[in-house]
């Protein structure tokens, strides 16, 4: 969406000034920690942020930020409420739901990433349903609402209990190698607690399951390493710094928790052959594409997933890679 001209107009309302530039933010989204996110970026850069009931207003530009985060904002339509409260605290609350011993999280909450990692390093069961829901068979985190509270409050996430689940993935902790040489890459696995290895030199299928590649990097070790059975993930080596829109096919484990359409960066690559998951909105050309190639498969990206918003597509892509379908 396109942010309205700043202007230094202020409307003063009781004690409280408001820019003329202000922005209303709801609770209760997709996602709660992108619009945590979302308003403590505003805050860091002087924006100041009220919360009125189930909503916040932001005072101060925004500029792509609700693109990148993947949150929906509206200027705000006449006065602000007289009620509405300064803060600084947007932290959202870690939330239980239902009846049962199954626990289940939502695949559009990014922590669910950080919660999936802490839990296959205790050697406990994660799993994805048909989709996208995640499963969990854990001690930790299930087996009573007290711990399924405690594991949701502890990654910010909602948490439903059922009585029972289909999984359609057992996720196992992933043998990642990392041959893209964009430093944001290996930033994206380290914040959400992907382990990986440099992907240098030969060997690569008796060490990974998947490898991320640069375009036009390692394609000789690439081609044998998914012959044999292993994931290439490919990303272009070019940032697209417009925003532009795409659909996906979310029957597709790689946008498993995106939405039908979400802003991502402007294609820097043309694909031309596989499975088409994803399409540039305007265009109708493949933003991502899954081909097999003997035993194994290449998932290749047209555009950068490094936003917020658009990561859990690569995270994705990666557990897919090191997953057993049942």
């Amino acid at each position: 969406m396109a942010n309205p001209r700043i202007v230094a107009v202020f409307l003063t309302l009781g004690s409280l000034c408001y820019a003329a530039e202000t922005w209303v933010v709801r609770a209760g989204q997709r996602d709660p920690g992108a619009v945590e996110e979302l308003l403590e970026r505003a805050a860091r850069t002087g924006a100041r942020v009220w919360r009125d009931g189930d909503r916040f207003l932001v005072a101060g530009a925004l500029g792509d930020w609700p693109r990148e985060m993947g949150v929906a904002v509206e200027p705000l339509a006449g006065l602000p409420p007289e009620g509405a409260i300064r803060t600084t605290d947007f932290a959202p609350q870690g939330s239980v739901r239902g009846t049962g011993s199954v626990v289940m999280l939502d695949h559009a909450e990014n922590g669910t990433f950080l919660g999936t990692s802490f839990l296959l390093d205790r050697v406990e069961g994660v799993a994805w349903a048909a989709d996208g829901t995640v499963v969990l068979d854990s001690a930790y985190a299930g087996g009573s609402s007290a711990r399924a509270l405690n594991f949701a409050r502890q990654f910010n996430l909602r948490a439903t209990l059922v009585e029972s689940a289909r999984p359609a993935y057992e996720l196992k902790r992933p043998r990642l190698g990392l041959a893209a040489r964009d430093a944001w890459v290996a930033r994206l696995f380290e914040r959400y607690s992907v382990p990986y290895t440099s992907a240098t030199g030969g060997g690569w299928r008796e060490k990974f399951d998947t490898v991320v590649i640069g375009t036009g990097e390692d394609i000789e070790l690439s081609n044998q390493f998914v012959l044999g059975g292993g994931t290439v993930v490919r990303l272009p080596s070019v940032m697209g710094g417009e925003f532009t829109r795409a659909t996906f096919e979310l029957s597709e484990p790689v946008a498993f928790g995106m939405p039908r359409v979400e802003w991502v960066r402007s294609a820097t690559e043309t694909l031309s052959r596989g499975r088409v998951i994803a399409r540039f909105e305007q265009s109708g050309q493949a933003a991502i594409a899954e081909e097999a190639s003997g035993k194994g498969r290449v998932i290749s990206f047209a555009f950068q997933p490094d936003t917020y918003a658009t990561c859990r597509l690569l995270l994705n892509a990666v557990y897919l890679g090191s997953a057993r379908r049942l």
